[in-house]
């Protein structure tokens, strides 16, 4: 069992199809995955142990740029995008990030294209709540919730800023831009449509401004 936050060796899996692992050169040696292409994957059985976002970054050499998917018990996805490092041991981080909640999880690393190495995977917590006293933006809530064809959304600002508001699902996608433009300082109260079609689920308002990512967890009935 592999601990979030923290770092998954990418030799460490419990089960793989297509790959070989092979000695590395970067920092700490040990071994890498290599001798991948499409459709090859590694699983990993991961514990997070709170509920956040998280920086994953993902420790790739080779000489062509690609799409590395991330999944967390086949719901909850991401994908890391990478560019040529120019060798085959000149590593370099490619980061994405994604909302993940606390629990047990099958992690699964799923090459969408040819020739590139892992080392490591490293998760950091980035923001586990939108109440942190210290925030420029407090006191969210969103309701109804569960939500149906509309969606109020509250909260208080500490001074006038831009902002963005969308709607995204669990892997950090964006399903809906819900606001762009100037906040007030103080209270700050929303009317939004949701649309009719977005499937039932569990979904994130995310408040973006010039510091910081804020969210707030909603369900769409």
């Amino acid at each position: 069992m592999r601990i979030i936050p923290g770092r998954i060796e990418a030799e460490d899996f419990f089960e793989m199809n297509g790959i070989q692992t092979e000695p590395c050169s970067d920092v700490g040696g040990h071994l890498n995955v290599g001798y991948i292409e499409g459709g090859d994957w590694m699983k990993y059985r991961v514990q997070i142990t709170q509920s956040g976002v998280y920086e994953m970054t993902s420790r790739i050499s080779g000489f062509a740029g690609g799409t590395l998917l991330l999944r967390f018990d086949d719901a909850l996805q991401t994908e890391v995008n990478y560019t040529s490092t120019n060798g085959w041991q000149n590593w370099r981080d490619f980061t994405t990030s994604a909302y993940l909640e606390a629990g047990l999880y099958t992690m699964e690393a799923r090459a969408q294209s040819d020739a590139f190495n892992i080392n490591y995977f490293d998760f950091s917590l980035v923001s586990t709540s939108v109440q942190n006293p210290h925030s420029g933006i407090q006191a969210i809530k969103a309701f109804p919730n569960p939500m149906g064809d509309r969606l109020v959304l509250e909260f208080s600002n500490t001074h006038s800023r831009n902002a963005s508001v969308k709607l995204i699902d669990p892997s950090g996608k964006r399903v809906q831009e819900l606001y762009r433009g100037s906040l007030n300082n103080g209270r700050n109260a929303f009317t939004f449509p949701v649309d009719p079609g977005l499937p039932a689920g569990v979904y994130f308002i995310e408040i973006q401004d010039e510091a910081r990512r804020y969210f707030k967890k909603v369900i769409k009935e």
